[in-house]
């Protein structure tokens, strides 16, 4: 697939996220939506269809794999800082309404090449972010996320985004309505679950995995993408 299709098809997405946004569309409805916006981007772009094949691999783009690049992680300004793709405070204020150590199970960070570092209090937002601004982990950037079945909250240990693996459960219940959380292996993430009082649906996926589904449903999700995009003020 050439540059220049890449290029329509990331203009036409934004453009439709734009348009979402001013609609105020809710996350419910963004699949069946952006599925409908996809499929007449492809029926547009059918003579591309042999070169877009060249370029899948188990269905998803490869555009997004991880790079070799390990920035170190960033300390974590507990007190201060906000979440760059949804303004909230990373950190449940003391005396606040949710119990501590809400917000931070699900802390995640985008270390950038040049020094500047991006906080999220939720996962989703991270990926979300990433998506919009076209970060990819391994390319002049390294995501890190906590582990939400640390012992001590808030001074969870991160991990690489790229050696975890994420949990979706609808009975999940973190930040953002993200349902979504990362732990160090697979069978620390079938724990995590099995404490769940009613996981419902659930998966488990890689890092990959994650990037190649954004944007990932979580609160707000239209506006926020169109936002970080720049798509809106």
């Amino acid at each position: 697939m050439s540059d220049s299709h890449d290029h329509a098809h990331d203009l036409t997405r934004r453009s439709f996220l734009s348009k979402l946004a001013v609609m105020g569309v809710s996350a419910p409805f963004v699949a069946h939506a952006m599925a409908q916006m996809n499929h007449d981007h492809d029926h547009d772009a059918s003579h591309d269809h042999d070169a877009m094949h060249g370029e899948m691999h188990g269905g998803m783009m490869a555009s997004s794999a991880i790079g070799p690049d390990l920035l170190p992680a960033d300390s974590i300004p507990w007190g201060e800082a906000t979440c760059a793709f949804c303004g909230m405070t990373i950190a449940t204020p003391e005396g606040g309404n949710l119990p501590a150590g809400f917000r931070e199970r699900t802390y995640g960070q985008i270390r950038l090449e040049g020094g500047e570092t991006l906080h999220f209090e939720s996962l989703a937002c991270m990926a979300n972010h990433a998506y919009a601004i076209n970060v990819r982990d391994g390319h002049g950037a390294t995501l890190y996320v906590a582990d939400e079945g640390a012992a001590n909250t808030p001074d969870h240990g991160l991990l690489a985004a790229r050696d975890a693996t994420f949990l979706w459960a609808e009975g999940l219940q973190v930040s953002m309505m993200a349902k979504l959380a990362a732990y160090p292996n697979e069978a620390a993430a079938m724990a995590a679950m099995g404490r769940l009082e009613a996981p419902g649906r659930h998966y488990l996926m890689d890092a990959s995995m994650l990037y190649d589904l954004a944007p990932v449903p979580e609160m707000n999700l239209i506006p926020l993408l169109a936002r970080a995009s720049g798509l809106v003020d």
